[in-house]
């Protein structure tokens, strides 16, 4: 389920732990006058020894540009782990296969315009891996260290949504930050093993019916809209070791998870743009309709604060996508409100197309391959009070709504596409405390 539908605040720009290798063809290495070396000496010594340069070139640089991308950590995060009280990792990723050509572009912008183009974050050019499943990238997902206990008072909305929380997915060794925020989007590859693919299909496949959206009176139905088909298959034991990963890897309880919803799109299915928060549905005095209403007494809401819906009042806060098999043409998630996408296409004029936003280059997006996985934030922290109710037009919640969050699952051109969705609430999804069962 999902409702139709300008913030600042980022990830620094010196973070390009796993942007440098990706873009480190666009840098360019600062040349050291102090030397007491000409270019020209330079340009001998390289034609004399170009064989053996190239024979030590992949090792040199892989080796350069890792350094150089924990140097940029160090800076952001001095005397930090990679996980901050959660855990580290010795080794930063490998270098990520660059995204597809419709978030390219805008991401170099947004790297550049931010200063986060560094000399030494691009010690040399470092090749991408072949496209595939790459098993020790997955290894490091594995070997995420588990989210500590946590008391039942932070599942009836007294757990928060720290800055710290919001970086904490961005900044493992193999996340590749699209964009930094508005929103907030992080691709991971070889996130699902083959045999994770495989059976989240295989517990789908037979059981698949229409998808559908509610509606401002609390209805559900199928519509034009969302023209996809979905199942919730029931938990196993590899669906739960997926969903663990997919919250010691984001730093929020698992409990605020809702269940997996597999989606399966074929040859011209779509799912119009859309934010997966219901701020969209707010009447003029900010009171939730009916079905945002309803959507949030899921997660403890509408009211907001702790022992209620939390910082989003019973909201979802971000949004966790896998990648069981991606068409062969089409079939991208576009986000055409991003502050990346708005640079690209100003004044292009696409308000008589409602479909442009699948259709033009500039679009902030991503067509991961099968085992990949996007997250997208719905909320950042900071905002209100965190006091009030939707239901009197008083929620003051101390998450603030990413409306540039709006995303579509553009029309499958050619193959077809399956994926899993995880929204993830701010308090307990249809939690029961201990001892009220």
């Amino acid at each position: 389920m999902a409702f139709r539908g300008v913030h600042t605040s980022s990830l620094p720009a010196v973070y390009s732990d796993s942007m440098g290798a990706t873009y480190s063809k666009t840098f360019k290495p600062s040349r050291d006058s102090s030397s007491g070396v000409s270019w020209r000496v330079l340009t001998l010594l390289l034609l004399g020894v170009g064989a053996t340069v190239y024979t030590l070139r992949s090792s040199s640089s892989s080796e350069a540009a890792r350094v150089a991308r924990q140097a940029a950590y160090d800076k952001l995060y001095p005397g930090s782990t990679r996980y901050g009280a959660r855990g580290s990792m010795e080794e930063p990723g490998t270098a990520h296969a660059p995204v597809r050509k419709w978030s390219q572009r805008g991401v170099r912008r947004v790297l550049e315009s931010e200063g986060a183009v560094q000399a030494e974050a691009a010690a040399a050019t470092v090749r991408p891996p072949a496209s595939g499943f790459d098993p020790e990238r997955h290894q490091q997902y594995l070997d995420l260290p588990p989210l500590p206990a946590f008391p039942p008072s932070e599942y009836m909305g007294g757990w928060a949504l720290t800055q710290d929380v919001y970086d904490c997915a961005a900044r493992h060794p193999a996340a590749t930050v699209l964009s930094f925020d508005s929103p907030r989007l992080v691709l991971f590859k070889s996130f699902l093993s083959p045999g994770e693919v495989d059976h989240l299909v295989d517990i789908s496949k037979d059981h698949m019916a229409r998808s559908e959206v509610l509606h401002a009176d609390g209805d559900g139905s199928v519509s034009d809209i969302r023209t996809s088909y979905g199942h919730w298959p029931t938990p196993t034991p590899t669906t739960h070791n997926i969903t663990d990963r997919i919250h010691r890897l984001v730093g929020i309880p698992e409990k605020f998870g809702e269940d997996l919803y597999v989606l399966r799109y074929l040859l011209g299915q779509q799912y119009e743009a859309h934010n997966d928060h219901c701020m969209d549905n707010l009447s003029r005095s900010r009171k939730a309709d009916p079905a945002c209403r309803d959507f949030l007494k899921r997660a403890r809401g509408p009211e907001c604060g702790p022992g209620h819906g939390g910082e989003t009042c019973g909201d979802r806060m971000a949004t966790f996508i896998l990648v069981l098999k991606h068409p062969s043409k089409g079939g991208h998630t576009v986000f055409p409100e991003a502050t990346i996408t708005q640079a690209s296409v100003k004044n292009h004029g696409h308000a008589a197309d409602d479909s442009w936003y699948c259709k033009d280059s500039g679009v902030l997006g991503a067509a991961p391959e099968a085992g990949d996985a996007l997250l997208f934030w719905d909320y950042r922290p900071g905002g209100g009070s965190g006091q009030g109710s939707y239901e009197d037009g008083t929620a003051d919640p101390s998450a603030t709504p990413v409306y540039e969050a709006l995303h579509s699952g553009c029309p499958v051109l050619e193959g077809e596409k399956w994926i899993v969705t995880r929204w993830i609430r701010g308090a307990g999804f249809d939690y029961v405390p201990p001892n009220t069962a």
